[in-house]
């Protein structure tokens, strides 16, 4: 973590109009101190944005309503292209969400912002073009590039062909933290090619992207080996792994090559941050290796290697949650939290203290 996690009370988030709305409308506003880096929530200064405006009320009579035009009361507004508003119920909280405030990954804003690159909520306004989609709908997104504030805050303006359905069985805290690392575990997994029969080291099962990555493989009839710790390596064999080993063990990965007769495995998805040199270590030459740490390897024995970065992608999304809803997929929820609560939100995720974490508005 760069820097202490500063927390300061939550002010009303302004609207685009220059006017406040009442209590719920608070947002999470990235910024930075004299010291550079912490995370501070700043009261977002209220601006004029010509492209981004609704028109809406906020009824004084309850805090959960949504949007309504009945009112002469209004915060007008207005996007261009095909995007909908929506009321955001829930939003996912990852250890990505402090490269976005280190600034190391650009998602189409800069501080200060409201953090937030995922989120399920209900669509309340629908904008010009939009096809496919109503008013009341429940969805999933990741929003990247953001098209105005992140996800932590009431409110979310998100391109329509970047929405996917909520699962209804699926509750708000477990779909709000489910589109980036869910969309991470299938992109690595076309990364890699894998085809039933083959065998496929998962290193970093035991963490939320991994254990998504050993069960959709599982799924796919590939054979699935894993490291994982102690307290993580029976979620981690009833979510599809036939062979479990303890990272801890610096010998792991000469063990997994002698279950395969020394030859090595096929491929091997690797989520462990400075960790993708052990996980190639395990692969047969002439195989394939996807790492999401942004650390690969040297190219070595004409091993394949790939860095995946998440992009967003709807259909992939609409499957995973599809499953998701169908239990084909383990995915826990570590914790949730307030809004006004999402320094320390972000110190869990960024602790690595398992299971995902998420913002509840």
């Amino acid at each position: 973590m760069r820097g202490p996690l500063a927390r300061s009370k939550l002010s009303k988030a302004a609207s685009c109009c220059g006017r406040e709305p009442p209590s719920r409308g608070h947002s999470v506003v990235l910024g930075r101190d004299a010291v550079g880096g912490s995370v501070i929530l700043r009261r977002q200064l209220a601006r004029a944005r010509p492209t981004v405006w609704l028109e809406c009320e906020w009824p004084e009579s309850s805090k959960s309503a949504g949007p309504s035009r009945s009112s002469t009361s209004l915060i007008r507004a207005h996007w261009t292209g095909a995007k909908c508003l929506i009321r955001v119920r829930a939003a996912g909280v990852g250890n990505w969400d402090d490269i976005v405030r280190t600034g190391e990954w650009a998602v189409g804003r800069t501080a200060p912002m409201a953090l937030g690159v995922e989120a399920a909520g209900v669509v309340k306004a629908l904008g010009t073009g939009v096809e496919g989609w109503a008013e009341g709908d429940e969805v999933l997104t990741h929003p990247v590039p953001l098209a105005d504030q992140g996800a932590w805050a009431p409110w979310l303006i998100a391109p329509a062909k970047l929405l996917a359905a909520k699962p209804p069985n699926v509750d708000w805290g477990r779909a709000g933290a489910f589109p980036v690392p869910a969309l991470t575990a299938v992109q690595a997994l076309d990364a890699l090619r894998v085809r039933p029969g083959e065998t496929l080291l998962v290193n970093g099962a035991g963490s939320v992207t991994g254990g998504l990555i050993v069960a959709l493989a599982a799924s796919q009839g590939v054979e699935v080996a894993a490291t994982a710790g102690p307290s993580s390596s029976e979620r981690v064999r009833s979510a599809g792994a036939s062979i479990v080993l303890d990272y801890h063990d610096p010998n792991w990965p000469e063990q997994l090559c002698a279950t395969t007769g020394g030859h090595g495995v096929h491929a091997a998805a690797n989520t462990a941050r400075g960790q993708a040199w052990a996980a190639m270590a395990a692969v047969r030459d002439g195989g394939r290796l996807a790492t999401i740490t942004s650390d690969p390897p040297p190219q070595a024995r004409d091993i394949a290697v790939s860095s995946v970065y998440v992009r967003p992608d709807a259909a992939q999304l609409a499957v995973a949650g599809a499953a998701l809803g169908a239990s084909q997929l383990p995915f826990v929820l570590g914790a949730q939290f307030a809004l006004e609560d999402a320094p320390f939100a972000l110190a869990r995720a960024v602790s690595g203290s398992g299971g995902a974490v998420a913002l509840l508005l």
